[in-house]
């Protein structure tokens, strides 16, 4: 059975605005940098490679150097968010994904704030709660080990390396 952590918020919304089916989070992605700094740092990775940049001070206020480390950021993310949940798995995914929400979509830059750059790179993610899938994502999740994710995700995954 779903274990809401906000009880029947999706309810209370729905009893005030009938017409919406379905809701979104914008989300902070805590432990990407922590993850994706430690992994590059072991020097195996094919990544590797994009250390010096993301080091360089400023990076994400350069449009050019900006962009090109938008591609390959947004498909590690997405990795990192998709890992089994078997794997220790960033807090605020667990959080919604526990909770029945689907791994919607990874904004880029979406928190430039200093504290988002040092969490995430300044990527943050949508959550989508669908109100009748709710129960099956958190089954999936909570059961089976499955972390529900839209097309968009599934592009960054299987996208260009």
């Amino acid at each position: 059975m779903l274990e809401v952590v906000l009880p029947g918020l999706v309810e209370q919304l729905q009893a005030e605005f009938p017409q919406l089916k379905r809701f979104s989070t914008l989300s902070p992605v805590p432990g990407f940098r922590r993850w994706l700094m430690q992994r590059l740092a072991e020097g195996s990775d094919p990544d590797t490679a994009l250390l010096p940049e993301l080091e360089r001070d400023g990076w994400w206020n350069d449009p050019a150097q900006s962009e090109k480390l938008r591609a390959p950021l947004l498909r590690l993310c997405a990795r990192y968010l998709t890992r089994q949940p078997s794997i220790r798995i960033d807090p605020v995914a667990r959080f919604h994904l526990g909770n029945g929400a689907r791994l919607e979509r990874i904004n880029w830059l979406g928190n430039s704030a200093p504290r988002g750059i040092q969490e995430s790179f300044g990527i943050m993610v949508n959550y989508l709660y669908d109100h009748d899938s709710i129960e099956d994502n958190h089954e999936a999740f909570v059961r089976d080990r499955i972390i529900v994710r839209s097309p968009d995700v599934d592009a960054l995954l299987h996208g260009p390396s």
